[in-house]
């Protein structure tokens, strides 16, 4: 029970009225609990939201607790429209800087080969290799434990932020990175985990830039939409995406478009695929492009959930609104309504006068 008064927020005294504000205990704690006194029927009627057309209070018990992304946005209609546009936008850019040739080198270098780099280190960390991608290679050691163990810490503190947060799909989505990489760290004999690590060069890259694009649609209580991290991490994303994605695209139809042979004193990915494990050009191609367009489907799903969370927020934003206004609107008539906690003034009869010449028997 609380201790507090309801209508004045005064601690409570002894007694059902509160001395500083005059009002019934019981009557107050109904009213700012419910829009109003209880009768003894409503205490077992269901509770129901409020007709969207009526100033009325919402009847629910937890009408005044506004919960989940909703209470960081500021303009729920603007955060739509980004949601519609902001994706597609930055793809489309992205896709155009291919198109033209402007600036797809230092699209290259900026933002497709570190993600590339980090593909290859990826695989490497699950299949248990200790690794440090940089910019042009990605120097890969021995098996051992340090980075497959902090790989594992590090799913652990998704698993651990979804429970915190109460988020079902941040639990499972740690539990899925925890069973690929149980099944990478056992699987595998050594050749395949070189191919795999060879492969996951564009592959893995083009993973890693579309979950960096997905960032953009969650975490509107962390910096990444307080902060506009976000904005960054889908202007990467897309970005490393498009470079990793359209020489095998265009590789469907010339060959020449997919880079093969050395660069840089080194031997491709493409040629270590070809010429070290055996896949065909039409595998390889065919191979890079089923990764890549089952990303574009999981973009696509992300999309979809992204715009329809957002038509939630704005329905939660007007009926949050709906019922502050209401609320205010009860708090400022309910002095003056049948159901006021005010408690009614008691007036006692006046003494009667006496003096010296007050005459009681006249």
């Amino acid at each position: 029970m609380t201790t507090l008064c309801a209508w004045c927020e005064a601690p409570k005294q002894g007694g059902d009225i509160c001395p500083n504000c005059g009002a019934d205990y019981a009557k107050a704690e109904a009213i700012k609990k419910h829009g109003r006194v209880l009768s003894a029927s409503d205490h077992h009627a269901d509770f129901t939201e409020p007709d969207s057309n009526s100033n009325s209070v919402d009847n629910s018990p937890n009408y005044e607790t506004i919960v989940g992304d909703e209470q960081y946005i500021d303009d729920p209609q603007r955060e739509r429209l980004i949601c519609w546009y902001a994706l597609p936008g930055m793809l489309f850019g992205a896709w155009l800087v291919q198109w033209l040739g402007v600036f797809d080198g230092l699209q290259s270098i900026v933002f497709g080969m570190p993600l590339h780099e980090l593909g290859h280190a990826s695989a490497a960390w699950l299949l248990g290799y200790n690794a440090i991608p940089t910019l042009w290679k990605t120097v890969t050691f021995s098996a051992g434990w340090l980075c497959p163990t902090l790989v594992f810490l590090s799913i652990g503190l998704v698993a651990n932020y979804g429970r915190q947060k109460e988020s079902p799909a941040w639990v499972v989505f740690a539990l899925v990175l925890w069973l690929i990489q149980g099944v990478f760290f056992f699987g595998f004999d050594r050749n395949t985990e070189d191919m795999l690590i060879t492969f996951a060069g564009d592959a893995g890259g083009m993973i890693l830039a579309s979950g960096l694009m997905l960032l953009f649609y969650v975490g509107k209580q962390t910096q990444l939409y307080q902060g506009a991290v976000r904005w960054g991490l889908l202007f990467i994303g897309a970005a490393a995406f498009m470079d990793m994605f359209m020489p095998w695209w265009r590789g469907q139809y010339d060959i020449r478009n997919i880079g093969y042979g050395m660069t840089g004193g080194m031997y491709s990915d493409a040629f270590l695929l070809i010429n070290q494990h055996g896949w065909s050009w039409d595998a390889m191609i065919s191979r890079h492009l089923l990764v890549a367009y089952t990303c574009m489907a999981v973009l696509a799903v992300g999309y979809y959930f992204g715009l329809r969370q957002s038509a939630v927020w704005i329905k939660d934003k007007a009926r949050t609104d709906r019922i502050l206004k209401a609320r205010q609107q009860q708090k400022e008539s309910a002095k003056w309504t049948a159901g006021s906690p005010i408690a009614a003034p008691t007036f006692e009869p006046p003494e009667p006068i006496t003096g010296p010449n007050n005459d009681s028997s006249r």
